[in-house]
């Protein structure tokens, strides 16, 4: 179980993992995927960034981040939105600096019933802003991973992909988003976005709610996904978006017997 929980990251919010949870995760050995929301950024700064990565680094630990996302979208048509994406990320940069993750998630932000009819300026905006983005991640020597939430298909994704080509950005397929949101089976999205998918982010529902159940809780088939995966490289970061505790513990159970890596 301890070389399998080298190999993930576990979800937990910066304030959480900075005011309570440290000891747990360094006690038990387990890699944070830190999230951060306008909040979180606004709250803390350098001195409380300095003493996370101390912690963790003094542990052997290592950390991604989950950037903000809520009423931000780096493709909006209107530039005071983009503006304030842009604003978020370069907080969420400011942490980067400091603890170094190894990958950043974001929102790729694609919504069907939002943006379709001005789809192509949706891409060339969002390229833009994630253009910068992954460019300043880079030379941190982390990488931008895109992240399906509301994406009824893969060719957004897709073509955010191969339009970030050579900035080292990839694909956090997020599968029980996909479970949810996606349209077509889940081989299919993993088909089209084959090499591109550097990360994963794992829980489980029952294909109506987004319910972050542990594994094995909801009706995801896991096992044929996970055969299809084997097929690709090992990713950068594999996350377990679920509670620390029962169902952790659950799904590290479960993934342990999935593992094709």
């Amino acid at each position: 179980m301890q070389e399998l929980k080298r190999k993930i990251q576990v979800k937990t919010y910066f304030h959480q993992l900075y005011e309570q949870d440290l000891e747990a995760f360094t006690g038990a050995g387990l890699n944070p995927e830190i999230c951060f929301s306008a909040g979180i950024l606004e709250r803390f700064g350098p001195a409380a960034y300095q003493k996370t990565a101390q912690d963790l680094a003094e542990a052997g630990l290592t950390a991604t981040f989950h950037a903000p996302f809520v009423d931000l979208s780096a493709g909006s048509s209107d530039p005071g939105v983009r503006a304030l994406t842009r604003r978020r990320l370069a907080q969420t940069l400011e942490a980067a600096r400091v603890i170094r993750p190894k990958t950043v998630v974001c929102h790729a932000g694609f919504e069907d019933r939002r943006h379709d009819y001005y789809r192509d300026k949706w891409l060339e905006a969002s390229l833009k802003t994630w253009s910068w983005f992954a460019r300043e991640l880079a030379g941190l020597g982390s990488r931008l991973m895109l992240e399906n939430v509301w994406e009824r298909t893969p060719d957004e994704l897709l073509a955010l992909a191969r339009g970030l080509s050579g900035l080292g950005a990839g694909i956090c397929f997020d599968v029980g988003h996909h479970a949810v949101f996606g349209r077509g089976p889940a081989r299919d999205w993993i088909t089209a976005l084959g090499p591109h998918i550097n990360q994963l982010h794992l829980h489980d529902n029952f294909g109506i709610e987004d319910q972050h159940l542990a594994l094995g809780r909801g009706n995801i088939d896991w096992k044929p996904l996970f055969e299809q995966l084997s097929r690709l490289a090992e990713p950068l970061a594999v996350t377990l978006e679920v509670q620390v505790g029962p169902d952790l513990d659950q799904s590290l159970d479960r993934l342990r017997a999935l593992w094709p890596w």
